[in-house]
């Protein structure tokens, strides 16, 4: 069949990237070839949309604190966060649904471009200090 013909030249093209792998990747990519050429893609495409690939932890807090990255996305910054009293922080950190409860006893200090989103912390019986370039998601404490 013509069709499997084609299939097994693509195939053989393929692992051909991989030759030089050790024989336990060549195997891997070989079953993962098999599995996924049998799956078909279809791309929604949105007007005026790109696609902004995030990276590493270090190029994500980038993208928070900086609004760009190396790629030219920008981020549009959410800030709807409830700092209390006691709270010192860096203009360049950047905070999403954050909630952070103090005393009149206890302060919190966040360092410069860290990135907090989705976390409430409640720090009354304790000092908190957050150190430069943090990124910080999802905390629940106390």
């Amino acid at each position: 069949d013509d069709g499997d013909d084609l299939k097994n030249t693509r195939k053989e093209s393929y692992m051909s990237l991989f030759s030089s792998s050790s024989s336990n990747n060549y195997w891997l990519f070989s079953q993962l070839y098999d599995i996924l050429s049998s799956v078909s893609l279809k791309v929604i495409q949105c007007p005026q949309g790109q696609f902004c690939h995030l990276g590493t932890t270090r190029e994500l807090i980038n993208l928070f604190t900086t609004s760009t990255n190396n790629h030219g996305c920008q981020f549009v910054q959410r800030v709807e966060s409830f700092l209390l009293h006691n709270v010192s922080c860096a203009t360049t950190s950047t905070f999403i649904n954050v909630l952070i409860t103090t005393s009149s006893n206890s302060s919190v200090t966040i360092g410069s471009n860290c990135v907090l989103e989705h976390c409430q912390i409640d720090t009354s019986s304790q000092n908190l200090i957050i150190g430069d370039s943090c990124l910080i998601s999802g905390l629940r404490d106390g």
